[in-house]
């Protein structure tokens, strides 16, 4: 007798396959059994109607998932949690379902389905909604811990736990389950790139193994159609980190060719990429480099176009408006011909790019012969194609029109004057004492530091804020920030470029620094005469370095003999203009040419002492000495020293 029910109790224990019992109440015809896998429906069974029953029934087990029963135009569903023998018997009647036996969590799932069909429709909030579920989700969680029901009902509720329902994997034969991960990958797109990389890593890490590619690929999808500008970039580290390097097999394997393409022509050009090197042919023949190029403005408008493309067409002239009305500094415009016919290409130029503003930086470019591989580099498959880059070389826009290049442009200029702003607060009232300044920008720039972008747009924007700041100490204070803060950091920046233009800074301010003896020179004069600069009388010494050739320094000539018949005499100072070309000869023309009775100054060695001893990447270059050869002023304009001249002209007057 013991034996006998031992047998039992193991052949109860190992018994498998289903029994699925629906009393249609008469209904007739056929009735399906599927499977509700993810984003398709697998159907595992089909029967007749028996006196309005409908029964399936099979020796193989169902899998732990989410099922539905359709017969009829109407369909419900049930839950299978665990494996082995499954029995559940339903019964249909005046369209409510209604379970008669077998697992506590199906009788749960049927009174919320028949409220979900009409119960809801006597809510008068969401909040009662939500408290509904909160309410069955308690309830579920005591009588069928552990059930698929539950987790449904979880993610329903406000106790939701994303990480608990993709570790499930039960959760692969389910539809609800998509359903709740598309929701939440849909709010992780409404953040930063950085931030949902990270947040999509660690929704991948925490599926459970059979459900990592499902849910990499879902992710993948939303990030590769997103409208979000820079979120092609979480589909790329998606795409390179899970799919192309064989941590994940794809699930659908015709996607690979997609997911390759998408990456060989995303990857190069990514927001928060540094743009790649690009050295074409402008319409003169010149070899003209982007990067080159970026430097020399605070953002670039890289541009790809036809002359043939009807959208280029159209987009041309709202993006030279936008260059037109670009007020806030110097703005460069790197604009790739795709096309091959060089006279179509010159015309279009010729027509199109054209620019009131005087602060742009232009290059006109073409590469025929697609040598330098634009294509790859930038995703150019089609045009137009527009890029906005920062002055580090950053890709800071992709993929624009001209409404959304504008847009951008206002964004960085509103966040700069925000920043700004944010500065005045920080320094008012401590303007002109070094120490405040100085501790000043250690509170700012101590407090951030550990956020990286942050950081970096900070402190390049405290950088020129205190350099163009009128008060000495704050432009004190750009030098103290730019050594402790950038140049010591360098890294943090990856821009080689810009940390040696701050160096090239730094170095200019600490030569020759207002309060200090300017550096003596040993030059010669017109008549070969040699000549010591503090040797040289006067109560006043303006120093002035010039090239004959220079534009600029011809105007500035100009304006310092008119200078010079209304100042000199009065206050008993004397020009010392240094001539810093080669050419002798055109040195002497020029002094002759513009009548210059200075003191006129070269160095006949054609040695580096001037450029040794006063920093001289451009001229002009003017400073104001006293007797004692004290700077009172570096690098100041003509209309800086009229300033100057009338405040010592008063000085002399009152004295």
């Amino acid at each position: 007798m013991t034996l006998l029910l031992v047998v039992i109790s193991c052949s109860a224990y190992s018994r498998t396959g289903y029994r699925i019992a629906v009393n249609a109440g008469g209904g007739s015809g056929m009735a399906i059994l599927q499977l509700l896998q993810w984003d398709r429906k697998t159907d595992m069974d089909s029967v007749m109607a028996d006196n309005g029953v409908f029964l399936f029934k099979g020796k193989q087990s169902l899998l732990p998932g989410e099922y539905s029963v359709s017969y009829n135009g109407e369909t419900f569903e049930f839950f299978v949690s665990q494996t082995g023998y499954v029995s559940e018997k339903f019964r249909i009647s005046s369209g409510r379902l209604f379970h008669e036996r077998g697992s506590e969590e199906n009788r749960c799932f049927a009174e919320f389905q028949n409220f979900l069909k009409d119960g809801w429709k006597s809510l008068s909030s969401a909040g009662q909604m939500q408290r509904i579920i909160d309410s069955l989700y308690l309830k579920v969680s005591e009588t069928a811990s552990g059930s698929l029901l539950e987790s449904f009902l979880k993610m329903s509720s406000s106790y939701s736990d994303i990480y608990a329902l993709v570790s499930d994997g039960r959760m692969r034969y389910s539809r609800f389950a998509r359903s709740y991960i598309v929701e939440y990958l849909e709010n992780v797109e409404m953040n930063s790139c950085n931030v949902a990389i990270a947040k999509v890593d660690s929704l991948i890490a925490m599926s459970a193994e059979n459900l990592r590619s499902l849910v990499a690929e879902e992710a993948f999808d939303l990030f590769y159609n997103s409208k979000i500008m820079g979120h092609e970039g979480v589909a790329c580290h998606i795409a390179e980190n899970y799919f192309l390097n064989g941590e994940i097999k794809l699930e659908d394997r015709d996607k690979l060719f997609l997911i390759k393409s998408f990456v060989m022509f995303n990857a190069s050009s990514l927001v928060g990429k540094r743009a790649a090197e690009l050295s074409l042919e402008d319409t003169s023949g010149r070899i003209v480099s982007l990067q080159e190029t970026i430097h020399g403005g605070e953002f670039t408008i890289l541009y790809f176009y036809t002359d043939d493309c009807a959208n280029c067409i159209a987009q041309t002239p709202g993006i030279m408006d936008v260059i037109d009305n670009y007020d806030r500094g110097v703005l460069s415009f790197y604009s790739v011909y795709t096309g091959t016919d060089s006279s179509r290409w010159k015309s279009y130029v010729g027509k199109h790019f054209f620019s009131y503003n005087p602060f742009v930086n232009w290059a006109n470019v073409w590469d025929p012969d697609a040598g330098s591989s634009y294509h790859l580099l930038y995703g150019v498959v089609s045009t137009p194609k527009l890029f906005l880059i920062d002055r580090h070389g950053v890709i800071v826009g992709r993929n624009l029109d001209a409404g959304s290049l504008r847009q951008l442009l206002d964004n960085f200029s509103a966040e700069r004057d925000e920043l700004h702003r944010l500065f005045d607060r920080c320094f008012a009232g401590g303007q002109t004492d070094r120490l405040f300044v100085e501790r000043t920008i250690d509170t700012v720039c101590g407090r951030i530091f550990s956020n990286g972008d942050l950081y970096i747009r900070v402190a390049d924007e405290l950088y020129l804020y205190l350099a163009s700041a009128d008060s000495y100490a704050m432009q004190q204070g750009s030098v103290y920030l730019a050594e402790k803060y950038i140049i010591a950091r360098a890294s943090l920046w990856n821009d080689e470029h810009y940390i040696m233009q701050l160096k090239e800074a730094v170095r200019a301010f600490n030569m020759n620094r207002p309060g200090e003896r300017a550096a003596n020179l040993h030059l010669v004069n017109e008549g070969g005469a040699s000549v010591s600069l503090w040797d040289i009388g006067g109560k006043y010494k303006l120093l002035y370095f010039f090239k004959p050739d220079c534009g600029v320094c011809n105007e500035t000539t100009a304006l310092l003999k008119d200078l010079e018949k209304r100042y000199a005499d009065a206050l008993d100072c004397r020009i010392i203009a240094v001539n810093t070309a080669r050419d002798r000869d055109r040195w002497i023309k020029y002094i002759i040419e513009n009548d210059l009775d200075w003191i006129n100054l070269w160095d006949d060695t054609k040695s580096s002492v001037i450029f040794e001893n006063y920093f001289l990447k451009e001229v002009p270059q003017i400073y104001l000495l006293d007797a004692d050869n004290v700077v009172l002023a570096k690098n100041v304009t003509p209309q800086d020293l009229e300033y100057l001249f009338e405040m010592l002209e008063n000085r002399e007057t009152e004295q």
